[in-house]
């Protein structure tokens, strides 16, 4: 009788008319919790489990954390009771209070966006967080506007934070080579900074990233061969060294801080560098054409291959193909005598398919006709409208005129495209037919000279297409 009386003050729909829902019940408890609160496990599943009966709920399963806080989201009954709700099994959360299922207000705006999702219900017994009653959406809805409001109040503290934090000289993330950290802050480690100044002066001079890596390597710098092109850019690309910051790089709207640490090299060494980088790409660009850029990969360790060029005392420019890891080379003209067979007969069948494949596919997959009668149709009834409005004086002669010239323009473009589509309905290829051009094809390879040195006279840039 208690529980009736409780239940009809917490505003419990007694209608048993609805539909009955399936029910997870969530208990936990932490020693502080049942010393402070007296509520054991045991307890809070009996209270719960006649709370449920009085509300006609189907219980599912019981669900049990012992002694984990509600701090922490991964407690393992309560996430295997968040897939039940992703499979279907329950629609309904039972708990004592809502901090049973969590403490923290940053967490409430997920969990109602979830059982909003899956069209679950959350119930609480001893308090109006629930979502079954208006007046508990209504706290929920509260609790949902406080936590937004704390998550932004989060936000702008730790942004705040961060901030000073790195005008202090605290970066976060790792220390890059050539720095180290005393008391918290990041400055110049004289063991390894010479070693980053050295980058930068040889990529004034002239030295490529691959050919200062290659250096390294071969001097064994700080005991290491494995330099490699990639971690030269980098160096040389990142503002710490010249002592500024970049918060959120590859986000959108990264925050930029500068003179936050004691710099390696000057500012004017940064920028000449960076300037130098912008000249090496448009030369590269204008000097050397790969065909097989991107394409090859090495047989050892399955990197791609780079492009390395040289040129002889006669002035003729040699290709070459190298893996940076194994220190293999090829050679770009043995590479294109042995797939020039394999490329002969792909430009073969690229000009079969171009020639014969793709209008007749074409033309059958972008059948308009219906399309163009509709609108033919369409521009005849606009012919009748304007020649009605004419009639009843509503346009004058000029524009009733300039009116019919467009609409029988549009008219006859639609007519002749229409007439272009007729002729490829009508078109049709047999196996044979496709056979016996593929033979003819064959023939002209072999007896045309010009078909087969096609390839050979193409331009270096027209065979990397």
């Amino acid at each position: 009788m208690f529980l009736a009386s409780f239940f009809i003050r917490k505003g419990v729909d007694m209608n048993m008319d609805e539909k009955i829902k399936s029910a997870g019940i969530y208990i936990r408890v932490s020693t502080f919790d049942q010393a402070r609160e007296g509520f054991s496990l045991r307890e809070q599943e009996e209270r719960l489990k006649e709370f449920c009966k009085f509300k006609r709920y189907n219980i599912y399963k019981v669900y049990q954390d012992a002694g984990i806080s509600a701090k922490n989201d991964k407690r393992p009954a309560y996430q295997e009771m968040i897939e039940d709700v992703k499979k279907g099994n329950i629609n309904v959360i039972v708990a004592l209070k809502l901090d049973r299922l969590t403490r923290s207000v940053y967490d409430i705006e997920k969990l109602m966006k979830f059982v909003n999702d899956y069209e679950c219900d959350i119930d609480c017994m001893a308090d109006e967080s629930n979502t079954t009653t208006s007046n508990g959406r209504m706290v929920m809805r509260i609790m949902t506007s406080v936590s937004q409001n704390e998550i932004e109040k989060c936000s702008e503290r730790t942004k705040f934070g961060m901030a000073g934090a790195i005008k202090n000289g605290h970066i976060p993330n790792r220390t890059g080579l050539g720095f180290k950290r005393e008391n918290k802050k990041l400055v110049p480690d004289p063991l390894t900074k010479d070693i980053i100044v050295r980058i930068f002066d040889l990529y004034l001079e002239g030295k490529s990233h691959q050919a200062i890596a290659n250096i390294y390597n071969k001097e064994k710098v700080l005991g290491k061969t494995n330099w490699y092109d990639s971690t030269i850019q980098k160096i040389l690309s990142n503002e710490l060294y010249k002592g500024d910051y970049v918060n959120g790089k590859r986000t959108k709207h990264p925050t930029y801080y500068g003179n936050v640490i004691e710099p390696i090299v000057s500012k004017e060494k940064w920028e000449s560098c960076q300037y130098q980088k912008l000249r090496n790409a448009r030369h590269y660009e204008r000097t050397a054409t790969y065909l097989f850029t991107n394409k090859l990969k090495c047989s050892k360790c399955g990197n791609f291959l780079g492009g390395h060029a040289t040129t002889k005392t006669n002035g003729k420019k040699y290709y070459y193909y190298k893996c940076n890891t194994c220190k293999t080379y090829f050679n770009e003209i043995d590479i294109e005598k042995e797939l020039k067979a394999f490329m002969l007969e792909l430009a073969k069948q690229d000009d079969l398919i171009n020639n014969y494949y793709t209008p007749f596919i074409k033309s059958k997959l972008e059948d308009k006709t219906e399309d163009y009668k509709k609108e033919i149709k369409d521009l005849d009834k606009q012919l009748d409208r304007i020649k009605t409005a004419y009639i009843k004086g509503v346009v004058k002669l000029e524009d009733f005129d300039k009116e019919i010239k467009h609409i029988e323009y549009q008219k006859s473009d639609l007519e002749k495209r229409q007439k272009g589509q007729k002729q490829y309905e009508d078109l049709s290829f047999t196996l044979n037919d496709l056979l016996i051009i593929q033979d003819i094809q064959e023939i002209e390879f072999y007896t045309n000279p010009d078909v087969l040195n096609n390839w050979s006279n193409k331009s270096k840039e027209d065979k990397q297409k």
